[in-house]
């Protein structure tokens, strides 16, 4: 039935009253139970005791109406009508039904309006959580006290969330499930994506806990016929016949683990060690990380700002202090990696953080940052990405950091080992029990285990080796802050091709080492934990998180052939990265590391550290890149100069055109600029840097002529030296070609240079258009206002700055 909105004001309780007297508080309740059905529908729970005595006095109210023989009272009548719909609606929802069935609407206490909110605290303090969590409530009250049943399809993150704990361990104990069907996402066609998981399941009242009751594991299928056809499977499976998805696990089990999370695929050992082991929190402390509550004011990637003012490898926040540095490393979660790694990120803790936690929020209420964790702060700790939808990763971070939210913070003496035991298959499997949503919140990581590992020094070593490898591998690319220079440089081989075959061959090795080291660690931990024969102790290949190795970079099931093209075509890409960084100063062939990298750089300090380079940056700090050979400082000239530096004159032509093939291009300077104006080169660096890009392209509308520099050594005259120096030379030029070409075309030529002119004269013309435009609205009044920049403002604010004269950039 659908429940009618209902309420009485004074007069019709009075006339409900009989004889005009105030009914008591307990009756006007009653009367009023449905003056919010809109809101609170069927979780409404009229009291039955009141029902009986409401229904006893409408009923002599029915009686006099009909023996009184007088014409009926319409006022009378209608407050009637409404009682007997009150009535009606509170004997459906007072009794108790055999089997109660439902699909509960979904809602977040946040997302509750103010009545709802309330109205759930008071009367499902337990399920307050969400909407369908109340439900579970309301339905196992609906049914019979003894044997009732309630089946229900619901999100599955009752069984495990700490919001929900008090609802679970009241479901247990009163209404036990007789089965459940795990769905987990994508149970349903018509909603995708992986944050609604579901799970079906039949509750009885006054169950045995200690009966058991059947799950089936269906959360691995991708649609619902799939899970259809595993369910299926499960159910038909013979009795006393093993299943990979059905599970027999009574009630009482859940006990054991903490929370009460209904992890019915663990086994009777994994359970059991929640009973030997002494849990994770007892050893480390886990947190939450620091929320800025404005990042775009307070954190940076750490190549957007000045090098030197950057704080590294601090160990307490006196000494942090004392440096005068403004930006600090910020652990702040990122893609799955183990070990070490992900750091690209710094955060404003200038002055102690002084900014961040004097900062109020727009009501001048209070600090807008939170978790500042200032006992905590530069210690070397363990960092894992809290919000994923995939396997978990955790990653050692050296001491001179600060963590972000999104990156948990697990701190204690033994980090090595506990970081062996969280990067375990063993923990992969506890933690999916005991949280399998997408947010691993640090109270979770603290109820895992912590067996005894008897040869702890073995461990140490493993777990030392992965981080070194791990370490290197971030290390390798230049978006680390410890890049030195592409290991190509430094690999034996004549050629860039025998180069990148001992780099790929290298790569092959350092990746099956680390997985076998993998393998071994969740050997130790198995072991330890007498679980060796019940969690996998293989790596595949492709979950090994280096970034050179190809399986993890480029995904698994491709061809060796395949590889082989992606991780050539990126080792191109970077060495050309390099190149032009060595083309600038950013980089040096004879000084590995970060030469200029600071606010206002120069060639003076530049050549205060190396004296006489073997490869010179530019002198303007502005690289021409147009469609043809129009310039001696032109940015293909000056890459072939570094190839023949950096690999020798002998093998220049030969190494060109191995970067061509690579790269899947006709000649270089289709990777700088197409004939579309385009420019693979400048995509690669935008995605490189995470569309925060250190070498910005002043570039026309449709990409006729572009001009690279570096944010860093740029100053206010830079754009006078784009307009002037080139752009300007460059229409001067395709000016004196025009003419050129008009002679031809009036006869100074051959017959065929005649007849091919005019669609180029043409095609000059166009450009000249289009640069006399870009000049005349963008880049001349640009130029006049000679534009100041600071570092310390980001990518974001300072690229803006320059509207249309630079390429777009999509996200920025």
């Amino acid at each position: 039935m659908n429940l009618e909105k209902i309420s009485f004001d004074d007069a019709e309780l009075a006339t409900i009253s009989q004889s005009g007297e105030v009914l008591d508080k307990h009756e006007v309740t009653f009367w009023q139970t449905f003056s919010q059905a809109d809101i609170f529908g069927s979780l409404l729970q009229p009291d039955a005791g009141l029902l009986e005595h409401a229904a006893a006095r409408i009923s002599v109210l029915h009686k006099k109406q009909q023996s009184s023989g007088t014409a009926t009272d319409l006022f009378a009548q209608q407050i009637l009508t409404k009682a007997d719909r009150v009535i009606e609606q509170a004997t459906y929802l007072a009794r108790k039904y055999a089997v109660v069935v439902a699909n509960p609407p979904y809602m977040g206490s946040r997302s509750m309006c103010t009545e709802l909110s309330s109205f759930a605290k008071k009367y499902y303090p337990d399920s307050k959580s969400d909407l369908f969590a109340m439900f579970i409530e309301r339905c196992s009250a609906l049914t019979i006290p003894s044997n009732g049943l309630s089946a229900m399809v619901t999100m599955q993150s009752w069984m495990f969330l700490s919001s929900f704990e008090k609802l679970r361990n009241k479901v247990l104990c009163n209404h036990p499930p007789i089965s459940m069907a795990h769905l987990g996402a994508r149970a349903f066609d018509s909603i995708s994506g992986e944050v609604v998981s579901a799970t079906a399941f039949v509750l009885e009242a006054e169950r045995k806990a200690t009966l058991p009751a059947v799950y089936v594991r269906l959360i691995d299928g991708s649609n619902e016929s799939i899970k259809a056809k595993y369910l299926r499977g499960a159910v038909n499976t013979l009795p006393g016949k093993s299943s990979v998805r059905r599970f027999t696990v009574p009630a009482s089990t859940f006990r054991k683990l903490p929370g009460s999370v209904i992890a019915y695929w663990l086994s009777p050992k994994m359970v059991d060690m929640f009973e030997i082991y002494p849990a994770l929190s007892t050893r480390s402390r886990s947190a939450k990380g620091m929320v800025t509550a404005d990042n775009d004011t307070f954190v940076r990637y750490w190549w957007e700002i000045s090098f030197k003012l950057i704080g590294f490898n601090f160990n307490d926040r006196k000494s942090a202090l004392e440096s005068t540095c403004k930006w600090f490393p910020y652990a702040k979660g990122g893609n799955f990696r183990k070990w070490a790694g992900n750091l690209e990120t710094v955060v404003n803790w200038q002055n102690d953080g002084y900014a961040l936690q004097n900062t109020l929020t727009a009501d001048r209420t209070r600090v807008r940052a939170t978790n500042f964790n200032l006992d905590r702060i530069f210690r070397e700790g363990i960092a894992w990405t809290v919000i994923t939808s995939g396997q978990q990763s955790f990653r050692m971070v050296p001491q001179g950091c600060l963590f972000d939210a999104a990156a948990g913070l697990c701190q204690s003496n033994s980090n090595l080992s506990h970081l062996s035991l969280l990067n375990s298959s063993v923990a992969d499997m506890i933690l999916d029990a005991l949280n399998p949503t997408i947010n691993l919140h640090p109270g979770y990581l603290g109820k895992v285990p912590l067996p005894t590992v008897p040869n702890n020094e073995h461990q140490y070593d493993v777990t030392k080796y992965l981080i070194r490898t791990s370490e290197s591998d971030w290390d390798s690319y230049e978006t680390s802050w410890d890049f030195k220079r592409p290991e190509a440089l430094d690999t034996p081989g004549t050629t860039l091709a025998e180069r990148f075959r001992s780099l790929s061959d290298a790569y092959k090795e350092n990746a099956r080492d680390q997985q076998s080291r993998e393998i071994e660690n969740n050997r130790i931990i198995a072991e330890a934990c007498g679980l060796q024969d019940e969690v996998p102790i293989q790596v595949p290949l492709h979950r090994i998180s280096l970034k050179r190795n190809v399986e993890f970079r480029y995904g698994e099931g491709k061809t060796d052939t395949e590889y082989t093209k992606n991780e050539y075509e990126g080792l191109a890409k970077e060495l050309i990265s390099y190149a032009v960084g060595c083309m600038f100063g950013r980089y040096s062939l004879d000084v590995p590391g970060l030469l200029l990298a600071d606010q206002g750089a120069t060639l003076d300090d530049y050549f205060a550290r190396v004296s006489a380079p073997t490869y010179a940056p530019d002198t303007d700090n502005v690289f021409p890149i147009v469609d043809g050979d129009w310039f001696e400082d032109d940015i293909v000239a000056k890459l072939r100069d570094f190839l023949r530096v950096a690999f020798g004159e002998k093998d220049l032509t030969e190494n060109v055109r191995f970067l061509e093939n690579c790269l899947g291009v006709a000649t270089l300077r289709d990777y700088f600029v197409t004939s579309k104006g385009s420019s693979p080169f400048y995509d690669d660096h935008v995605a490189r840097y995470q569309k925060r890009p250190i070498y910005w392209m002043f570039s026309s509308p449709k990409g006729s002529f572009n001009a690279l520099i570096y944010m860093h050594r740029y100053t206010p005259s830079t754009a006078g030296t784009v307009l002037s120096e080139y752009l300007r030379d460059y229409q001067a030029k395709l000016e004196a070609s025009q003419h050129n070409l008009e002679r031809i075309a009036a006869g100074a030529g051959t017959p065929r240079q005649q007849a091919t002119a005019p669609k180029e004269i043409e095609r000059i013309r166009k450009i000249l258009v289009e640069l006399d435009a870009y000049e005349h609205d963008v880049l001349y009044p640009l130029a006049s206002k000679q534009l100041k920049i600071d570092l310390d403002d980001g990518v974001k604010v300072n690229y803006a700055k320059f509207g249309k004269a630079l390429r777009k950039v999509k996200g920025l």
